[in-house]
């Protein structure tokens, strides 16, 4: 006869305190030598292949009264020469940099400064605002004190913060002004957390849909506030650099960027899949010519992931808020691995109900997918132009593969019942 020991208590998982401390000084070692190879990589032959330098010359640009929207690849020949080792891609004319002019606004304080000094101020910026995020967010959902500092540092070495960290990207500061607004939105203080997503927003367009959990959880006045700050914010940048650069932005360089990386192989987002096997582009010159039929595709894709967006029931996270990000990103035009590091406050939520010992169908395919998505683009992965099919399926959408099962699992991670944990 079995014996049932469905009703034994679950354990907690408790490493011992020497253990504890081994793997904080691994984690602490980790997060800073993760900065200082980026230190080393900006004093490299290549340490201008990042996406900082398109803000940087044209930052330069508007300093000398030129079109700071002009072309990337001429400016950047302009401001290092015509043989700088910039990413090859860019030859192929994708304009002027993607980023609206808050953020050339926010570069041209550094642009003062020779390219390396403003590149390294750049990343020491990025990485403080990354490790406050993380050791904050760690804080607010339960860690001690000194686990939170361990977690802020060490979290440097997860991958996709690392990628955001070499690219030279702006995330760790969205993920800061993410993390202000769901700690204003905890507490009710409804103003400030419009104003911390209307100042992301402003940065880079797509948090503006983050609108969709402020709706949910009827915190229409931040909503409103996100709202006036994104609108308020577009028309100061655009009065400091001129109207008429700002509207071109809006109407020609923004759109033109989209229609050159919409179909890139590491575009994560779900609306890049039909344009990448509908469309011919740079890095499929041999695909069927549909436009029109990856328009209609791409657009039921939008409706269907912001619907999913307002339904979804927040599992296995617990927080509307940040079970929204998966769709927010899946539904964005362009996505890039280094927007994945918004995604670690919610692995931050599902290791915590691991370590409390709670369970949820569908965990383990859950908490992969999580992994996936922090690991990025595996390294080693082919070059991006021409390449195979194969290494498309199986290699470069992995990561929207893992945000597209992060969706579903908000649905179907229904939590299974036990009894208390117990420490070990």
């Amino acid at each position: 006869m079995s014996m049932d020991t469905s009703a034994e208590p679950r354990r907690r998982f408790a490493p011992s305190p020497f253990i504890l401390r081994g793997l904080a000084i691994v984690a602490v070692i980790l997060g800073l030598l993760s900065v200082a190879s980026r230190l080393a990589f900006i004093y490299s032959p290549r340490g201008i292949t990042n996406d900082f330098t398109q803000d940087y010359v044209s930052a330069r640009a508007w300093m000398d009264g030129l079109d700071p929207y002009g072309d990337t690849t001429q400016l950047v020949n302009r401001y290092f020469g015509p043989n700088s080792p910039y990413d090859a891609i860019d030859k192929y004319g994708q304009g002027g940099t993607p980023h609206p002019p808050t953020m050339i606004i926010a570069v041209r304080a550094l642009a003062g400064l020779p390219y390396k000094a403003a590149r390294v101020c750049w990343l020491i910026l990025m990485a403080g605002a990354a490790a406050l995020a993380l050791g904050w967010f760690a804080r607010l959902i339960g860690a001690k004190r000194h686990t939170a500092i361990v977690i802020g540092i060490g979290g440097l070495a997860i991958p996709t913060v690392q990628t955001d960290l070499v690219y030279g990207q702006s995330n760790g500061l969205l993920l800061l002004l993410l993390v202000v607004a769901w700690w204003a939105l905890e507490r009710d203080k409804q103003r400030q957390a419009g104003i911390a997503l209307g100042i992301a927003t402003a940065f880079k367009i797509f948090p503006f849909l983050m609108l969709i959990p402020l709706l949910r959880m009827r915190n229409y006045r931040a909503a409103v506030w996100t709202a006036g700050v994104t609108g308020g914010t577009t028309v100061i940048a655009g009065l400091v650099m001129g109207f008429s650069r700002t509207i071109s932005f809006i109407r020609t360089v923004s759109p033109a960027n989209v229609r050159f990386w919409r179909a890139a192989p590491m575009n994560l987002s779900l609306l890049s899949v039909p344009y990448r096997w509908l469309t011919k582009s740079v890095w499929r010159p041999l695909s069927a010519s549909a436009p029109a039929l990856a328009g209609v595709i791409a657009a039921g894709f939008l409706i269907m992931l912001l619907v999913a967006a307002f339904r979804n029931r927040a599992r296995p996270v617990g927080d509307v808020f940040w079970a929204a990000v998966p769709f927010v990103l899946l539904a964005t035009p362009t996505v890039w691995e280094t927007y994945l590091v918004l995604l670690i406050p919610g692995a931050f939520l599902l290791i915590r109900s691991l370590m409390e010992g709670q369970r949820f169908r569908y965990f383990w395919p859950i908490l992969i997918a999580q992994a996936v998505v922090l690991i990025g683009l595996f390294p080693g992965l082919p070059p991006a132009l021409h390449m195979s099919t194969t290494a498309q399926l199986l290699g470069y959408s992995l990561p929207m593969y893992g945000l597209v099962v992060l969706c579903i699992g908000s649905f179907v991670a229904v939590r299974i019942e036990s009894s208390p944990a117990v420490a070990a």
